[in-house]
């Protein structure tokens, strides 16, 4: 499984029959003899043997894989975090794209807009997006408070990331400030008070005693399910330790918004906070820095357990040992297979996940019912691990293969809700429709591993799909057309892809010297290799010599009265507007000349200087 074993191949020969040599041979230790096969006549003795004996590498074998396991490896800046159960990959973070996300932080933030028909406003906390705080996110809010009596424009607020900005949304703010500890979370300004309902009735009784005892005045708290069987000292000292942290944050300074007050810990502590319990068998860091940090951190947080913490020292890459980036990229892929041979389709949209079961190769022995029901329940379990190895969330369709048996459609549902217990995030499970589809929710926090991986491709913005070369062309066509007729132009010079000028060219010659002669439009194509899709470049008019000339004279006037009136100034940018890249639908020649001043960026752009404060970027920050 998952490529653990390796087939022996030919590595070397040699004519030392004693010769025996360990060494590293594509990622594998491995143990090589050495030798050739005996010569019975002494004459040949000299000679270099015929027939000599090739030997092979025996891979060692395969490291012994724990019930449960985490692995942290860092190299070249980047963390990466695996949890195994067994030599499975079920979960995998990696700073180079969960690094990106801002959940937990605290920002002194500044409301921009108050929309009381959407109930929300916008928060400016230091990000390109504004965030969305709704009323019942605001700390002291009631069921009928209106979020105009609460916030105004340019008030500061203290805020936390709950959800990351994806797509064209911004990221999802509360004013409900919460920290997270090892085995509890602690509310400032609260009565909450909850347990987790993973737990035991008998050990929920025992946390609510402790938890009675400990916590402090006018603070809400959440125990977690890591608290199971954890003393009273141990959770003590968290509370001890999130109280100071809320001390600090609370101690900003106002006038400085926006600003980050608390930023989360780097992706592995966060990962060890948020998943390590006694359940994990082992703890394998390959960087001594971190091995340190790490064991300090599990010494204090949960000293019970400090004894799993390990540090790997092989010369081998751990991920690669342990096959975990061979795992990785069959979580990015778009068919998964299922080990009796049917597989998985997984399609993102924008609105929801597709899950599609087929039984593929999966022929099965007995009926067509037994069949789809063996390939069914072994998608229900794939399916668990691949929404917590990919962290796919918001709305998932399952369409699993129709049953005839109401009894298959009931133990697949059984099957899958059994199969997502071990997932921490919160999840909605429906039942499977007449039609075989089955409807569920897993809480969406952050980015999944592909929307962190790869980006949405320039040439067809992330459909898949690109018109073909004869639509391209005729929709080209029409827009010169269209602009003829509604400017009356004389000349149009356009900027194409090449192969949209090779088509045109060869195939639409008469099209082309048609256009010319019936709109009287001198009409020009120039190939561009860089421009892709339906990226085009049409530039409907040119100014001539004498009227460059001319706007040359009014910008220099111009440019010496303002010299004249702001000594401050020490240079200028020429803004010019034309055309239908610069949104006009009337054609004209605009132009601005925006002026540089002491205190600026060393290069400054944007719109008109003032008129749009958020597209420009001049003043230093």
């Amino acid at each position: 499984m998952f490529g653990l074993f390796k087939k022996s191949k030919i590595v070397r020969k040699s004519n030392n029959l004693d010769d025996t040599t360990t060494k590293w041979f594509n990622g594998q230790k491995v143990k090589i003899k050495s030798g050739t096969t005996s010569v019975s006549n002494r004459r040949n003795q000299n000679r270099k043997p015929k027939n000599p004996t090739w030997f092979r590498e025996t891979p060692l074998p395969v490291p012994s894989v724990e019930k449960k396991q985490m692995l942290i490896s860092s190299s070249n800046g980047v963390s990466k975090v695996a949890i195994l159960e067994g030599p499975t990959l079920v979960q995998y973070y990696s700073s180079e794209n969960t690094g990106k996300s801002k959940v937990g932080n605290i920002y002194l933030g500044k409301v921009k807009n108050v929309l009381p028909g959407m109930e929300a406003a916008f928060v400016s906390f230091g990000e390109e997006k504004n965030g969305v705080l709704y009323v019942a996110d605001i700390e002291g809010s009631t069921k009928a408070s209106k979020i105009e009596n609460l916030l105004k424009p340019d008030q500061e607020i203290l805020v936390q990331v709950v959800k990351d900005a994806m797509g064209e949304k911004g990221a999802r703010l509360t004013g409900q400030i919460s920290l997270p500890g090892r085995y509890l979370v602690l509310i400032p300004n609260s009565k909450t008070k909850g347990i987790s309902r993973r737990l035991s009735d008998n050990e929920r009784d025992r946390l609510d005693r402790i938890i009675r005892k400990i916590k402090p005045n006018n603070f809400g708290v959440i125990v977690r399910t890591a608290a199971e069987g954890v003393s009273e000292e141990s959770l003590k000292v968290d509370v001890d330790k999130l109280v100071e942290e809320w001390e600090t944050v609370s101690n900003y300074k106002s006038g400085d918004a926006p600003k980050l007050i608390h930023q989360e810990p780097d992706v592995f502590l966060k990962v060890i906070r948020e998943h390590l319990n006694t359940t994990f068998k082992k703890l394998l860091i390959d960087q001594k820095s971190q091995f340190e940090e790490i064991k300090d951190y599990v010494q204090q947080t949960s000293p019970e357990i400090v004894g799993i913490v390990d540090h790997y020292q092989d010369e081998l890459n751990l991920f690669e040992r342990y096959h975990i980036e061979d795992q990785v990229k069959k979580a990015l892929d778009r068919k998964v297979w299922l080990p009796s041979g049917g597989h998985l389709i997984i399609d993102p949209t924008e609105a929801l996940t597709v899950i599609d079961v087929n039984t593929g190769k999966f022929v099965g022995k007995n009926s067509l019912e037994e069949t789809v029901y063996e390939n069914n329940i072994e998608a229900a379990e794939e399916i668990a691990r691949q929404l917590r190895l990919r962290d796919m969330a918001g709305l998932v369709v399952i369409d699993f293969i129709d049953m005839e048996k109401f009894a298959n459609r009931r133990s697949i549902e059984k099957k899958l809700k059994e199969s997502l217990k071990s997932d921490r995030s919160k999840i909605q499970v429906g039942k499977i429709s007449s039609f075989g589809l089955l409807e569920m929710s897993r809480q969406r926090i952050r980015s999944s591993i592909k929307e962190g991986v790869y980006t949405p491709c320039s040439n067809c913005d992330g459909t898949g799909l690109i018109r073909s070369i004869d639509s391209r062309s005729l929709e080209l066509l029409r827009t010169i057309s269209e602009i003829s007729i509604r400017e009356n132009i004389k000349k149009i010079d356009a900027d194409i892809p090449s192969e949209i000028l090779n088509y045109l060219v060869n195939q639409k010659r008469n099209l082309l010297i048609d256009l010319e002669n019936n709109k009287d439009t001198s009409i020009n194509f120039y190939g561009n290799a860089i421009l892709r899709g339906n990226e085009n470049k049409i530039r409907a008019f040119d100014l001539n010599n004498n009227e460059l000339n001319d706007l040359a004279k009014v910008l220099k006037k111009q440019r010496q009265l303002l010299l004249n009136l702001d000594k401050e100034i020490t240079g200028f940018n020429i803004g010019v507007n034309a055309g239908i890249d610069a949104g006009q639908s009337i054609m004209h020649c605009h132009i601005h000349l925006i002026p540089r001043r002491k205190g600026d960026v060393e290069d400054p752009r944007g719109g008109v200087r003032g008129v749009i404060p958020e597209k420009q970027k001049y003043k230093r920050k």
